[in-house]
């Protein structure tokens, strides 16, 4: 991974932020359904547990911003009637999403921005499990672009749904893969539970 490839975006979210005058921030769980675009198989059957946490602060009128750190595993599988399953193949990413929000109407917000994911393990299983080699497995760094809806209920609980997709591909075509030789890109919907913390949430 790039250092400056993420130092960048939270240099510009940070300068956001410290024009801003008020900060919130809490942890999260959720579930992660996901597939990938360029591979043999087709639906959103990878699923995991998502977690982390996140900082965020309102800006003018009905406008905010928002990071988050957080573990996400994405990945793919085939259903269970495809004459692949039960392989998978399994990608676990460190994401930082950086979002702008705006509040559509009373305890609703509209969200969208940019994630920059640092992808720590990749594995497939054909039997077992294996690690990718170096030259067919995926890029070390993934950047998505993410759209989302949330949904304040309570006084400090968020139900949070969105969609991911990389902008570039997380393996570029690669002849003789059993898994797909075209180029792949994530697509993740995230299901998210949000738990602010602090007076002012």
């Amino acid at each position: 991974m790039k250092l400056q490839q993420l130092l960048l975006p939270l240099l510009l979210f940070l300068t956001i932020m410290a024009s801003a005058q008020r900060f919130q921030g809490g942890v999260l769980v959720g579930m992660n359904a996901s597939q990938i675009d360029g591979d043999t198989w087709v639906g959103f059957y990878k699923g995991g547990l998502l977690a982390g946490a996140f900082v965020k602060t309102d800006l003018r009128d009905k406008f905010g911003a928002q990071l988050e750190i957080k573990y996400s595993p994405k990945g793919s599988a085939p259903g269970s009637k495809h004459p692949d399953y039960p392989s998978k193949i399994k990608l676990n990413y460190i994401d930082v999403p950086i979002m702008g929000t705006y509040e559509a109407a009373k305890n609703l917000k509209l969200e969208g921005g940019l994630s920059f994911n640092y992808l720590y393990k990749a594995q497939y299983f054909d039997g077992a499990w294996f690690e990718w080699d170096e030259e067919e497995g995926p890029n070390s760094f993934e950047t998505a672009i993410l759209f989302g809806i949330n949904y304040r209920f309570f006084q400090r609980f968020d139900l949070n749904l969105r969609w991911n997709y990389s902008l570039f591909p997380v393996r570029s075509t690669y002849s003789g893969s059993s898994y797909g030789e075209g180029a792949w890109y994530n697509q993740v919907i995230n299901f998210g539970l949000y738990f602010h913390i602090g007076p002012n949430s």
